[in-house]
This record gives C-alpha cells, sequence and structure tokens, in this order.
C-alpha cells in the first residue's frame, strides 16, 4: 500500500530510515545540466533549468523539516536558519577565499574590484540583487564574474527566510490549510513571473518572488504522495513523463525562451514527477544508482566549484574555448569539489550552531573576517591595481580606462548631433547598434574640424530594418522597431547620405519579426545572406540615395578584453599579449564583410567601408597600435580607435559623395 499522508495532515519530515535516495539522483541531473550549459556545450541551450530542478528539490525537503517541527511543537526560526546556515556556508565561505585569492593572483584591477562587490553580496545572501542591478548591455559578469553562479544561493536563502514563516503562520491557524495555502502562493507566484517576463525580464529571472512558485510545487509533493498510485506500472509512466519533461527543456530551451514565467513550469513539473514516482521499480533505477546518486551527494560543491573555475581558466588563457577545454571544464570540477564535499561540507552540515560555545562561535566569526576584511579592501582600494606592471599601470589606474568610460559612443546620446552643432543643417545621417555609435567619438572629432555635423539614430543591441527586430528574453524588441523607423524618417524629405552599421554577427540566433515569429538560418551562410536581404531592404525603402555601409572590426581576441590583459599583475607572464595580434581571417565578421563588399561593389549608390583596411595590416590585426588600445572591451571600438578609423572613414566619404553633398 502507498505511503503518504491525509490531505487533512502534514506530511512527516523525511527521516534517515525514509531517506530517499532518487532525490539525490535528481540533483546529479541538475548539476550536470548545468555543468554542460556552463562549459559551453551548445546542444544543451537549456541546462540552465538544471537551477529550476534544485528549487524544487529544496521546496520539497524544506517544507516537510518545517512542517515536521511545527507537529512536535519545536519549531524555532532561529534553530531552522542555523541548520540553514551551517548546511550551506561553510563551503560557500572556502570557495568565496579561493575565488579572491584567484583574483589576486589573476584579475585585473577593474575585475577584481568587481569579484570584491560580489564576493560581498554572495556572504549576504543578495547576489541575485547584485546582478540584476548589474545587468544590462555592456555588463560582462557572465564571463568575467566567478560568482555570478551565486545568484541562486541568493534566491534560495531569501526563500528560507519567508516560508518558514508562511507555514509556521498557516499552521497555527489551521493546519489542514497548509497545502492550499502553498497552492495559492503558487499561483500567485506564476501569475506575477509570466506576467514580469515583459514588464521586467531581469527582474523575473533574478528577483525571489518570481522563483517563489517553483520552491512551492516542491512543497506541494508530501501532500500529494499519498494519492501515489499503487502499481508499479503507474509509477514507472510517470516518472517516464518526468524525464521526458526535463530533457525536453534542457535540450530545447535557449537563451531565447521566455522564462521562468509558464515555460518554468516545464522543468519544474518533470522535477516534481521525478520526486513523486522516484520509487518506481525500473526507471527509478536511473536515479537511484551508486553512481548518480554519488554526485547528486556532491552537487552543491560540485554547483560551487564550477563556474569559478571556469571563468578563471578563460580568463587566463584569452581565447575561445576549444572541444577538449570544454569537456575538461566539466571533469576537473569534479576533482576540485570531492574534497570540498568530503571534508567541510559533509563536516559541517550537521554542526548544532545554536549550542557551540563562546570560543568556537568566536573563531568562526574571525575565519568569516577572512571573507569579508578583503573584500571590502579590493573594494576600497580599487581592485589593488599596484599589482599591475608598471608599463601599463598608468593607463590601468585612469579611472577613464573602463570600457563604459574609453568606449567610442560613451557621453553620446542615442539621438546625437555629432560635429559642429552651429553648423546649419546636418549633411548625413548616422545609424546602428553599438557597432555605429562606436563611431561617434571619430566622427564627432573630424565632423568638427570641417564644421560640418550629423544626425544620429543609435540602440544598443537592436538589428535595424523593415519588418525585423531582435528577440529579448524571448520577447521581440519593439524598440528596435521604433529605431528603424526613426532612422527611416530621418531621411524623409531630404537627399541625406545614410551610414549605417551595425554589429554583423551578433544577431544569427536572435533575430525575429516584429510580431515575436523567430527566423531561423540552418548555418552562417544563409544568415549572410539574410543580412544583404536585409540590407536591399533598407535601400528600397531609401531608393537613389548614397548609402555608405560600414563593416565589422575585426574585435581584440579574449573574453576580458584588452585591459582585461594589460590590466593583469606583474608576476604573471603576459602571454595574452600573443592575442592582441590575430589573424585576420579569425577576427570577428571577416566573411561578413566579405560577402558584403561583393554584394555591392557594383552599386554606384553604396560604398562599402571595412575597417579591416584601417586596423590591419599584412594580413594581421592588432589591438594596440603605435601605443594606442583599439578597443574598449572584446569588440567595440575605444575613443582611440574611433578616431583612428574615423579619420580614414571620412576621406572615404569626402571622395565617395558627389560635390554638393561632399562632407
Amino acid at each position: 500500500m502507498a505511503t503518504g499522508i491525509r490531505a487533512n495532515q502534514a506530511p512527516q519530515a523525511t527521516s534517515s530510515k525514509e531517506y530517499r535516495p532518487e532525490v539525490d539522483g535528481l540533483r546529479a541531473f541538475a548539476v550536470m545540466a548545468v555543468l554542460f550549459f556552463h562549459a559551453g556545450f551548445s546542444w544543451l541551450g537549456g541546462g540552465f533549468v538544471g537551477v529550476d530542478v534544485f528549487f524544487v528539490i529544496s521546496g520539497y525537503l524544506i517544507t516537510q523539516i518545517i512542517v515536521a517541527d511545527c507537529r512536535r511543537q519545536k519549531f524555532s526560526f532561529a534553530s531552522f536558519l542555523a541548520r540553514r546556515v551551517a548546511r550551506l556556508y561553510p563551503a560557500l565561505l572556502v570557495v568565496l577565499l579561493a575565488c579572491m585569492l584567484a583574483g589576486f593572483v589573476l584579475f585585473a584591477a577593474e575585475h577584481y574590484r568587481t569579484l570584491a562587490v560580489s564576493t560581498l553580496g554572495a556572504f549576504f545572501s543578495a547576489s541575485n540583487f547584485v546582478f540584476w542591478q548589474s545587468a544590462g548591455y555592456f555588463d560582462t559578469s557572465s564571463e568575467l564574474n566567478p560568482l555570478l553562479h551565486t545568484w541562486s544561493l541568493g534566491v534560495e536563502q531569501q526563500f528560507y527566510l519567508i516560508w518558514p514563516i508562511l507555514i509556521y503562520a498557516a499552521y497555527r491557524i489551521r493546519p489542514s490549510s497548509i497545502p492550499y495555502v502553498l497552492l495559492g502562493t503558487v499561483l500567485v507566484s506564476l501569475a506575477a513571473s509570466q506576467w514580469f517576463t515583459v514588464a521586467e525580464p531581469s527582474a523575473n529571472y533574478f528577483l525571489t518572488p518570481f522563483r517563489v512558485f517553483e520552491f512551492g510545487v516542491g512543497g506541494l509533493i508530501p501532500w500529494l504522495e499519498r494519492y501515489r498510485p499503487l502499481k508499479n506500472g503507474w509509477l514507472e509512466g510517470l516518472l517516464a513523463a518526468g524525464f521526458a519533461l526535463l530533457f525536453y527543456s534542457a535540450l530545447s530551451f535557449d537563451k531565447n525562451t521566455v522564462f521562468p514565467g509558464i515555460n518554468a513550469m516545464v522543468p519544474v513539473l518533470g522535477a516534481a514527477l521525478c520526486i513523486y514516482a522516484g520509487r518506481a521499480r525500473v526507471l527509478g533505477l536511473l536515479l537511484r544508482n551508486k553512481a548518480v546518486v554519488f554526485i547528486g551527494l556532491m552537487s552543491y560543491s560540485l554547483y560551487l566549484v564550477h563556474w569559478p573555475l571556469i571563468v578563471f581558466y578563460k580568463y587566463y588563457v584569452y581565447k575561445p574555448l576549444g572541444a577538449w577545454d570544454k569537456y575538461w571544464l566539466v571533469l576537473v570540477p569534479f576533482v576540485l569539489a570531492y574534497p570540498l564535499y568530503r571534508y567541510v561540507e559533509s563536516k559541517f552540515r550537521r554542526v548544532d550552531l545554536m549550542h557551540w560555545n563562546p570560543l568556537k562561535a568566536l573563531a568562526v566569526a574571525l575565519s568569516v573576517l577572512f571573507v569579508l576584511v578583503p573584500a571590502a579592501g579590493v573594494y576600497g582600494y580599487n581592485g589593488l591595481g599596484f599589482r599591475v606592471n608598471d608599463t601599463y599601470k598608468a593607463r590601468v589606474n585612469d579611472p577613464k580606462a573602463t570600457h563604459d568610460k574609453q568606449y567610442g559612443g560613451s557621453g553620446y546620446a542615442l539621438d546625437a548631433m555629432l560635429g559642429d552643432l552651429a553648423a546649419s543643417a546636418p549633411v548625413a545621417v548616422v545609424a546602428g547598434d553599438s557597432f555605429a555609435l562606436q563611431y561617434a567619438a571619430g566622427l564627432d572629432y573630424y565632423l568638427k574640424e570641417d564644421h560640418l555635423k550629423a544626425q544620429g539614430v543609435f540602440q544598443h543591441g537592436c538589428i535595424f530594418g523593415p519588418d525585423v527586430t531582435r528577440l529579448l528574453n524571448g520577447q521581440p524588441r519593439q524598440d528596435c522597431v521604433a529605431k528603424t523607423q526613426q532612422m527611416l524618417a530621418a531621411l524623409e524629405g531630404n537627399r541625406l547620405p545614410l551610414i549605417f552599421t551595425m554589429s554583423w554577427t551578433g544577431y544569427a540566433d536572435i533575430v525575429a519579426r516584429p510580431s515575436g515569429e523567430k527566423i531561423d538560418f540552418k548555418n552562417d551562410v544563409e544568415y549572410r545572406a539574410f543580412l544583404i536581404r536585409n540590407l536591399q531592404n533598407i535601400l528600397k525603402t531609401i531608393p537613389d540615395r548614397k548609402v555608405v555601409i560600414i563593416g565589422n572590426q575585426p574585435g581584440a581576441g579574449g573574453a576580458a578584453g584588452v585591459m582585461g590583459c594589460l590590466g593583469r599583475p606583474d608576476y604573471l607572464p603576459l602571454k595574452c599579449l600573443q592575442a592582441l595580434s590575430i589573424d585576420e581571417t579569425q577576427g570577428l565578421g571577416y566573411a561578413i564583410n566579405q560577402d558584403l563588399a561583393a554584394a555591392f561593389k557594383d552599386n554606384a549608390n553604396v560604398l562599402f567601408f571595412d575597417p579591416y583596411d584601417v586596423l590591419c595590416k599584412n594580413g594581421r590585426c592588432n589591438a594596440i597600435q603605435d601605443g594606442q588600445i583599439l578597443y574598449s572591451d572584446t569588440s567595440h571600438l575605444s575613443k582611440e580607435g574611433s578616431k583612428v578609423v574615423s579619420q580614414v572613414l571620412v576621406r572615404r566619404l569626402k571622395e565617395f559623395l558627389p560635390l554638393s553633398d561632399r562632407l
């Protein structure tokens, strides 16, 4: 007969005799999905759902613990939080300290200071707020912040603050009301999450209220377990359905999936079914076998170490990851996680913090200071810039050396007038995304020399074109559609030439119609053909007009940008300097530039300008020329780079335009 509880009874706590190995097996699925996803295996585009599986498991286990304490009249909020701290914080503190040490050895001052902020956020269970506030178009935290993954720990730890109060209050009013209170909470949170997929996608992803429904579904499982079917065949079918939902979401979801919201219910229900039917005799072995359970037991340690390893490795090698790199980045975390699990997590997880003697408590408090004090010091002293090689120290210590200050478009509005504002009328319209705005500094400088001005129409992260936009968090960006209309409006009733460019390589997997219909491409050739058709459609809307199309610049190499190389501590060999000079065929958008040049070479009204002609010599493209740093990050031109390219661009414009329209 199936074990369980009646609907008006609270579930019993899971004791050691009631240990559910299949729950640890499910943890193994969750952590491996995240590992493969973060290592860069494109076939697992939805591996991020592993985090949602963890949330369901936490809701399931924590709800049982709280209700059982309530039934025994032994519930204590302080005691509950103390157990959670003992469970989560020892291993977390070790990882935080290790990251601060590794950052000291490897990170440039700018990135080390950011790591210090993240360390403080992780310690105070506020990482999700830190990353929510820092999310933006030029934010590079996903590539350069070893603690980005702690956002989910922040969500979980905040959940621990509200869930016990909710359940305890419901229990005191009426024990049988608990499942209904949880169900109501799930529905409210899910509705809010779905609403915020459009209203505020970033907050929806990072903040706890929009994730509570995932924990809540797990919390409802104990009340459903009494209805577990008597026959094993039903369990097999339900478990198969759970597996199907999990694998479907992991394999078919990607960064364009609207998430969390309703879509998150796919992995959430899959996880719930796996817990509910995990005792299935045959399929259940997939979750209960020793190897999988072992991975599940150390899943927390694995989760903690895997992302810092990936970030520090990519930062050090300063190049795109190859296939073997990715496999090693899935395997090596096990080597690091096992001692963390064996000697830290397992050792401290059952420590009774409520009954520690003062001397032991003082020792722990002092150990905490080993994390907090260095993090505060690194933040206060701007990333400890004294570690930088003397050759580049002046550049690194200059506050303007950061991307947001040095970017060629920094300080210019998205509708900026470039050049001499006293000029009577603009002589051209300059339009596009951040790859167009990057020329603002250079065009502004050289147009002023000729007492001319040009009208800018820019929007970060937008593809321009008739009946086309891009997806962001699974939703079509209507502001991109509006910017295309603004560009065309600026060209109405005049003969102004259009100077146009964008990140030609940046939209291959996020192009959509304004309705939200995604446009898929079988390969790069098909995508490049689409870009040319899109340009031709733009030209059709402005016939018989001079148009200048600017290709991609080759880029600076590694994910950390030029300053991520030059700003490294001087006790490390700066091997990354070699990556700042690349073969032009390896540069950003090289093939697209070739196709664009060929497509418009016979069109007398179109000039294709290739930045490679300026930034590359003898087949090599250097991120530093004559002591000038040409890029503010991995791909965008700096103010210096903008001037270097714009000087030649303006000269070509003068040669291309008729005498009456010349700049």
